[in-house]
């Protein structure tokens, strides 16, 4: 799940308003509307998504078993539904079977799936309301990031949950209910997690680290089969400005990482080309993914990766179905996305893509929909761009 960096405009839309009250909204909204509005945080968890608006306000939708969306109920949603309890004052979300959201005041959230004590409350509950982090105000976090456990910035990066591969990087197979700090690596840029492997960009080298599961290559170091409790760097000479990790919490991870001249490199898993170097074959080191495109941002799904290039073009490549091309082919390269939108930012779900156009800041999905994940309406798969119901059409 990818921590994007905020654009510039963003930041000063999110510093310039103010938390608003409000309950869950109820489906059919007022006047058939939901008051999502504009997007200025968006993240596709597994089989859901979850979205921050220009007034603060979070809303979910999509699969709801643990009671990840939120909402106090455990009920799939295929339209956009306001987060339980009064809307406090939110400015990022990250959703999965687990979702976090970080606030401007009162310290970071979880809610949904718990029982490895993902939600970092003391507590090894599932929770369809929001639950506050532990340590949310000694630790005020800057970035959050959820997959089969969770991990967030602050001075240093500290995660929480499930540990028996390593992937909280505290050098043990201990699992913590408490955010615990990452060991060896005082200092950190964006961090991402994904089932069971974590990775960052070092904050003073710009070089990539990961822990965790290791079997398919996913932590970069040129083996495989091999897992680390620690940050390990990952191998070559690029320097990054991001990094994503992607897979299934009982399965094989994917990493893709955007570098400093703006090139794609990916490693791990590739049984369905999301490496996008043209092959099917899991990678131990980065490899460029196969085009010469330069891109701003890049996020990794379960079985496919997209990213979108420095003129906001959106690009996916991997599994059949996911990609956004209107002809439900996979690819083993990165393809257009139809429609012609241009992106500010692009989130990768299990099996489905979203993303903020840059011209409304609008939310548009694609791909699998099978428990409402693309929030429209329906729960009919789409091969193409579709916009996320709630929001204006101009």
């Amino acid at each position: 799940m990818r921590v994007p960096r905020v654009p510039s405009f963003l930041t000063l839309a999110l510093l310039g308003v103010s938390g608003c009250g409000g309950g869950p909204s109820e489906p059919g909204g007022p006047n058939g509307e939901f008051r999502l509005g504009t997007v200025t945080s968006l993240s596709a968890g597994d089989n859901s998504t979850c979205a921050v608006n220009s007034l603060s306000e979070l809303y979910c939708w999509g699969e709801n078993g643990f009671g990840q969306l939120g909402d106090g109920t455990t009920i799939d949603r295929s339209t956009p539904v306001a987060l339980a309890g009064p809307q406090i004052d939110f400015v990022l979300v990250r959703a999965g079977n687990h979702a976090c959201g970080i606030t401007k005041t009162l310290g970071t959230h979880c809610w949904g799936e718990g029982s490895g004590g993902q939600l970092g409350n003391q507590a090894t509950a599932s929770s369809p309301i929001p639950v506050r982090v532990a340590g949310g105000f000694t630790f005020p976090y800057s970035i959050v990031d959820v997959g089969g456990s969770s991990c967030a910035q602050a001075e240093t990066i500290y995660c929480w949950g499930p540990n028996d591969q390593g992937q909280l990087g505290t050098g043990d197979l201990v699992s913590r209910t408490v955010p615990t700090p990452v060991v060896n690596k005082p200092v950190f840029g964006p961090v991402s997690v994904g089932g069971r492997t974590a990775c960052a960009v070092d904050g003073m080298t710009s070089s990539a680290v990961c822990w965790g599961n290791g079997a398919d290559g996913e932590l970069g170091t040129g083996n495989f089969g091999v897992n680390s409790s620690v940050p390990v760097t990952v191998s070559g000479d690029q320097t990054y400005l991001e990094i994503d990790v992607g897979g299934a919490s009982d399965g094989p991870g994917t990493v893709c990482a955007v570098s400093t001249n703006h090139q794609a490199y990916c490693w791990g898993w590739n049984g369905s080309g999301q490496l996008g170097d043209g092959t099917s074959e899991r990678r131990s080191t980065p490899v460029p993914v196969g085009t010469g495109l330069e891109f701003r941002s890049i996020t990794v799904g379960h079985t496919h990766a997209c990213g979108v290039t420095l003129d906001g073009v959106a690009y996916c490549w991997g599994a059949a179905g996911l990609l956004g091309t209107g002809t439900g082919d996979g690819s083993l390269v990165p393809v257009p996305v139809a429609g012609g939108l241009r992106f500010v930012e692009l989130t990768a779900g299990a099996r489905h893509t979203c993303g903020i156009d840059q011209e409304l800041l609008r939310a548009y999905c694609w791909g699998s929909n099978d428990s409402g994940q693309l929030g429209d309406r329906t729960t009919v798969d789409r091969l193409t761009p579709v916009r996320v119901a709630g929001q204006n059409s101009n």
